[in-house]
């Protein structure tokens, strides 16, 4: 299903609904007050808003940056700008409140939010890390299963202990580790989404899974898979309404995403070579291409307004101000790209 070409449809597509999951999810835990957050409409957008976006957009970037054939200095520079632009993201999203905070005495620390450990540079310490993957174990898949097993097991250790260490460390450690409340996409664990994705293409690349991928075996994956969501969702839903358990997760919830993600790309793939021209698709696909500007451009919106209406809006609220959010993004978007070219 993800092949080498140059622009891969299904990825994009897997990506653009990535992103217009995380709108949605962003939008509910800023916007949405606190009764609508704990209903089932909260949980169902917060269940949404976990497996199919972060995880699955991170697995997608571990492909292509297998895939690449950029030389070791410029992944490790891209890694580092995409690091730094995170905290400059930071900035931007919390730029209203940050204002408060310094020229209007809000009692907060502003440190937490401009550290706050998000996932661009999350996205960005993973570019680091699989430059360095690439450099020293090439192709060898077996090196890419220790050190995921290894990624694993770190996070299973550390997300369960709290050190006293001073809060200036912690801004830092944060971005590695599950300590703090604004670790919201430490390293440990969620590393070991990008290197799956990593590993996935060495697999392809030696055609490990080529024979399952007939029409046939792919509508029963797709069916084991969804028998298996009907049977856990109970527990993965729990688990994503409660954010601190989904941003520190350990190996169950790993699992868990791996075999629900194979059966949620199955079903893209098959949504794709049935509506591959449809309007809404097409759509779809390039938030997919332009994902980084319309994550950029979607979280200063929505970042910046929250300041002002923090969790106090009802359920059409919540809903009216969903297109209006994609709207400007797209349109920043737009310009964005021109102004590229």
């Amino acid at each position: 299903m993800l092949q080498n070409t140059e622009r891969n449809r299904l990825a994009d597509l897997l990506k653009g609904i990535a992103i217009l999951l995380m709108i949605q999810v962003h939008i509910m835990e800023l916007f949405a007050s606190q009764d609508i957050f704990h209903s089932t409409i909260g949980k169902v957008s917060l269940f949404l808003g976990a497996a199919p976006a972060a995880p699955i957009f991170m697995i997608v970037m571990g492909y292509f940056a297998a895939q690449s054939k950029k030389d070791f200095d410029t992944q490790l520079l891209r890694g580092i700008k995409l690091f730094l632009g995170g905290i400059l993201l930071n900035v931007g999203l919390n730029l209203s409140l940050l204002i408060k905070i310094y020229f209007y005495g809000e009692n907060l620390d502003p440190y937490r939010y401009i550290f706050g450990a998000d996932i661009l540079p999350l996205a960005g310490l993973s570019l680091i890390a699989l430059a360095g993957i690439k450099k020293f174990t090439a192709d060898k898949s077996i090196w890419q299963v220790i050190i995921l097993v290894f990624v694993i097991l770190i996070a299973e250790v550390v997300n369960k202990i709290d050190p006293l260490i001073p809060d200036t460390w912690k801004y830092f450690l944060s971005f590695l580790f599950g300590i703090s409340e604004w670790a919201y996409f430490p390293f440990f664990i969620w590393f070991v989404y990008p290197l799956s994705g990593f590993l996935l293409y060495n697999l392809l690349l030696r055609q490990v899974f080529t024979k399952y991928f007939k029409k046939r075996n792919l509508l029963i994956g797709f069916i084991l898979v969804a028998i298996f969501t009907a049977l856990t969702i109970n527990w993965s839903t729990s688990l994503s309404a409660n954010l601190q358990a989904y941003y520190h997760h350990g190996f169950l919830f790993y699992v868990w995403c791996i075999i629900f993600l194979t059966g949620w790309t199955i079903a893209i793939h098959f949504i794709l070579s049935f509506l591959q021209n449809n309007y809404v698709i097409r759509y779809a696909e390039w938030l997919g291409r332009n994902v980084t500007a319309v994550y950029v451009f979607q979280w200063i919106i929505i970042g910046n307004i929250a300041t002002y209406i923090y969790q106090s809006k009802g359920i059409w609220e919540i809903v009216l101000w969903f297109p209006f959010v994609l709207l400007i993004t797209s349109i920043l978007t737009l310009l964005w790209r021109k102004y590229q070219t």
